[in-house]
């Protein structure tokens, strides 16, 4: 019985000891309403949508960090209409996915900036895209953060490159 209580014991105090610990790795995951900002094909068809997020990465002693930023956005979820057609290719943007790789720079406590990118999968197409990013973390333990960024995607039709890009207004819940 007392060997049980000490181990029950050093338990609980190895586990206080790890939540005050700054962990070595972060993960977030963050709800993001999105609006375009730009679209050469149509200049003025403005489209608003909502997506997922998930960014993880690792805290270093310098303030900057190696990210990994996943996210699934969808833009016109209130019409599905076909966005246009430009020589054969579908031009609806509906489903657009990203996996950006780069990294997280701390300017001030609670305040980072970020720059990623990596492939965009925009339906069934391929594309490069990037991310800057302007990101707050709420509160001594991190557990929330605020987010407002620019998805900037590099779409080729034909021979011509026709970028569009959105931006991203959200919340994350810190998980890890």
């Amino acid at each position: 019985m007392k060997k049980s209580g000490f181990i029950v014991i050093c338990c609980m105090v190895s586990c206080v000891a790890d939540a005050q610990s700054k962990h070595a790795f972060f993960s977030y995951f963050s709800i993001q309403p999105n609006r375009s900002v730009y679209d050469r094909v149509y200049p003025y068809a403005y489209q608003n949508g909502l997506g997922l997020g998930l960014e993880a990465g690792f805290n270093t002693e310098t303030g900057i960090s190696p990210l990994v930023n996943i996210t699934m956005d969808r833009l016109r979820f209130m019409d599905d209409d076909v966005f246009g057609t430009f020589e054969g290719k579908n031009l609806k943007k509906n489903n657009i996915r990203n996996l950006f790789f780069g990294t997280r720079i701390q300017i001030y406590k609670g305040l980072n900036v970020s720059f990623v990118m990596g492939p965009s999968f925009v339906d069934s197409y391929r594309y490069l895209g990037m991310k800057p990013g302007i990101f707050y973390v709420f509160g001594n333990n991190g557990r929330f953060q605020a987010m407002v960024c620019l998805t900037h995607i590099l779409a080729s039709y034909g021979n011509d490159i026709k970028p569009f890009g959105y931006v991203n207004v959200g919340i994350g819940v810190r998980m890890f």
